[in-house]
């Protein structure tokens, strides 16, 4: 396995970064692994009350994500990234459009509301704009 952990986050790391992770030098590559995991916590942390009812190709029954869940959910913060690289002008709608479009996530009740929050919190995830205690360096 790579040292990113896996083609779901590989993908996900060329579409931030442009870089393939063969040319990454190894600074980069110690950032990507910790993106990824702190990616991954923050997808386990919010997954009983977005991820887990609205990805599609998931089991919506279980507690706790498998590991292809969270590859689905990699995806789909690949894919917004692609739709901000692709658009110069992209609004929370275009995006969850292009989730849907992708078969990324499937409809529910709420008249897409929850996909729309799920788009925001992980716009803030992709830009690290989310405030993080862990990450205090004081």
């Amino acid at each position: 396995m790579s040292s990113i952990e896996g083609p779901a986050r590989e993908t996900f790391i060329f579409a931030m970064t442009q870089v393939s992770e063969e040319n990454q030098s190894d600074f980069l590559r110690e950032a990507c692994r910790w993106y990824t995991s702190f990616l991954e916590r923050n997808i386990r942390v919010a997954w009983d009350p977005l991820f887990k009812i609205l990805l599609d190709g998931n089991n919506p029954n279980v507690v706790l994500p498998s590991d292809s869940d969270i590859d689905i959910a990699f995806k789909l913060l690949e894919t917004i990234i692609k739709v901000l690289r692709e658009k110069k002008e992209v609004s929370l709608i275009d995006i969850v459009d292009e989730l849907y479009n992708e078969g990324l996530l499937r409809y529910t009740d709420d008249e897409r509301a929850a996909a729309t929050q799920l788009v925001f919190i992980a716009l803030g995830w992709i830009c690290m704009l989310r405030n993080d205690r862990s990450l205090d360096l004081r």
